[in-house]
């Protein structure tokens, strides 16, 4: 679950998905005190998510995502941070494993609307200026790896949360709930 938020000095403190805590995976704080985040849960149920942070904004984005056929334990395989002032946001990560999934985060506190550029497909948008994304195939061979969105108008703030996610070497089907999430 990626969850995004524009007031500075909010933070996200914890998330449960159907009664049962999430781990935090990352965190980007940009310069202008922003906040995004990366949160996951192994083999998730169907339910409802409960934010909870410190400070009194009402403005705040949740977007998730689910994969099927991920490693039960170990998760994420790698994971990275950015901020640009630009009109692309490229972050890259180092994959251990082979056939690894890639999901990007990104937040613009401006308001521009952001596009699924190079490595990104779109996957969960509840505003325009923040989204999650993956990259809709597997990673192969393990490696280095860039996702690439962009946003419309000039240069601004605009950052970022990418993870990869490890595939279950088992035949079951397993599945891996992750959530963004910015203050």
């Amino acid at each position: 679950v990626a969850q995004q938020n524009d007031a500075s000095g909010n933070r996200v403190t914890g998330i449960t998905w159907n009664g049962v805590a999430m781990s935090l995976v990352a965190v980007n704080v940009n310069s202008d005190n922003d906040a995004i985040y990366m949160w996951e849960l192994v083999a998730p149920t169907t339910g409802n998510i409960v934010v909870t942070r410190t400070g009194t904004t009402n403005t705040g984005w949740c977007n998730s995502i689910s994969h099927t056929g991920a490693k039960q334990t170990g998760q994420p395989d790698a994971s990275n941070t950015k901020e640009e002032v630009d009109t692309a946001l490229d972050i890259n990560l180092t994959t251990t494993a082979d056939n690894c999934w890639a999901i990007l985060t990104a937040f613009n506190p401006e308001g521009s609307a952001i596009t699924a550029s190079t490595n990104s497909t779109e996957r969960s948008a509840v505003t325009s200026f923040a989204k999650l994304f993956d990259n809709n195939a597997n990673i192969t061979p393990a490696g280095s790896y860039t996702m690439t969105v962009t946003r419309s108008g000039g240069a601004s703030q605009f950052h970022g949360v990418m993870v990869s996610i490890a595939p279950s070497v088992a035949t079951t089907t397993r599945r891996l709930l992750l959530l963004g999430v910015g203050v």
